[in-house]
């Protein structure tokens, strides 16, 4: 892609020298770094760039595709080898190459002076529960009291997620039913934190508040389509 970039500024011709994209195959890694996906198993993902140029693979989206499929691919649910593009742990194929597109909002929820070691196994038993992939996690949200929670923080930087703050308006103005509590409004202003925040610009509630401890996660996916153009 910075070839092609550098070409075009200098109105120059570049030259591809990545196999998949000299054969107009579906190069892996290429898409998944233009669409911040992170990938399962760089071996794997390795092994399924050489066998594309062998033979064409099926993929499987949890996401809608808005696009002509690249080449070298079709669409199935089986296979013995093939790429799976989700938010989710589902390995449809013998042997499944994932793509994780980072669509997941993760809102938190907890009390006073929690550790991060609490916070950070929180978020790994709920992510387990429902078989979703912490990869997938777009960053953690909550209420601006907790923005200099150091447990919260310390578990954010544990995981590389940004974290991410909103006042107790905001939340409440997030449109829907969501989980409230008469103690949490009084305390906090807004009766359901994690809900609340995790739904600020997602689509649709994936996890429902879910107490671990003193903490309270709840998981929503923003809206997304596969683009292979």
């Amino acid at each position: 892609e910075l070839a092609q970039a550098l070409a075009a500024a200098l109105h120059a011709a570049a030259v591809i020298t990545t196999a998949t994209d000299a054969h107009g195959k579906f190069s892996v890694d290429a898409w998944a770094a233009r669409n911040d996906c992170a990938i399962s198993d760089m071996a794997l993902a390795k092994a399924f760039s050489a066998a594309i140029l062998e033979r064409d693979l099926p993929l499987m989206s949890a996401f809608s595709i808005a696009s002509a499929l690249p080449g070298g691919i079709f669409e199935a649910a089986s296979g013995k080898l093939g790429v799976y593009i989700g938010c989710d742990t589902k390995s449809p194929f013998e042997q499944t190459l994932r793509l994780i597109p980072r669509k997941l909002r993760v809102g938190v929820g907890c009390r006073r002076g929690i550790c991060e070691e609490a916070v950070v196994s929180a978020f790994r038993q709920v992510f387990a529960d429902h078989a979703l992939d912490l990869r997938a996690a777009a960053g953690v949200y909550s209420i601006d009291l907790k923005k200099d929670e150091p447990g919260l923080l310390a578990a954010c930087r544990t995981l590389r997620l940004p974290a991410q703050f909103y006042s107790a308006q905001a939340l409440a103005a997030v449109p829907g039913s969501f989980s409230d509590s008469g103690f949490v409004a009084s305390v906090t202003g807004v009766g359901c934190v994690c809900e609340r925040a995790a739904m600020l610009g997602a689509e649709r509630l994936l996890v429902p508040k879910t107490i671990c401890g003193g903490v309270t996660v709840a998981v929503a996916i923003e809206h997304w389509e596969v683009d292979f153009g």
